[in-house]
Formats: C-alpha cells, sequence, structure tokens
C-alpha cells in the first residue's frame, strides 16, 4: 500500500503547507488521459487519408499529376492548370474516384478468378 503521504512526498507536494495532497486516483487519471489523448492525436486524421491512400488502381490518377507536370515543365500552363482542376474535380467527387480507380471488391474478385483459370489450366494440362 502506498500512502497519500508518500506520493506527495514524492512529487514535492507538503500536505502540511495546505497544498492539496496528490492520490493514486488523480495520478492514474491524468496518466490514463494524456495516453489516451496521444492515441487519439496520432489516429485522428487516418480516416481522412483512407479513401487517397488505399485506391486499388491508382495508375490513371498517378499518370494525370505526370501529365500535370510534363506541361508545367514544358510551359504550357493553360493545359497544366485544365489537367490540374480535372485532379481536383476527382478527388472531390467519391464516385468519379471509384470509377476511375476500381472497386476494391471488384479487384479482389478478379485477382481470385484469375487464379482459378490458372489452376484450372493447370490441372487439364
Amino acid at each position: 500500500m502506498i500512502s497519500d503521504d508518500v506520493i506527495s512526498s514524492f512529487f514535492g507536494l507538503n500536505t502540511d503547507s495546505g497544498s492539496v495532497p496528490l492520490n493514486i486516483v488523480g495520478i492514474y487519471v491524468t496518466i490514463v488521459y494524456t495516453i489516451g489523448r496521444f492515441v487519439r492525436i496520432f489516429f485522428d486524421k487516418i480516416s481522412m487519408k483512407v479513401i487517397y491512400e488505399e485506391l486499388p488502381e491508382p495508375m490513371e490518377i498517378f499518370e494525370l499529376c505526370e501529365g500535370i507536370f510534363i506541361y508545367r515543365i514544358q510551359r504550357k500552363l493553360d493545359k497544366e492548370n485544365s489537367l490540374y482542376d480535372l485532379l481536383i474535380r476527382i478527388y472531390r467527387s467519391p464516385e468519379v474516384m471509384i470509377r476511375i480507380t476500381g472497386q476494391r471488391v471488384k479487384y479482389l474478385r478478379n485477382e481470385e478468378e484469375k487464379k482459378n483459370q490458372e489452376t484450372s489450366i493447370q490441372i487439364k494440362h
């Protein structure tokens, strides 16, 4: 058992001078609350980034970004601006993003079908 006097002296609080004694529950709540806040801060923005980081087939969007970069190097700013506007419209619309990058379920289903076809071809030979 730890008494309030031992904890108070450990943290430099003197109960005789009128300061509030620090008890075990107060320390526990402070530590748990602090750790909880750090965990929340760490994982807070993950839900907002998932739509952009977990795209099944992002090559078309990547090629669009490369086109923007190429037009910038060539100083064709009007074409760069139009491609940039297109990219922003794509990012603002989740439906368009899904149409361009594909659906995860469809992608996984196609992969399973390919594996099944490969195994059936190997079985026939």
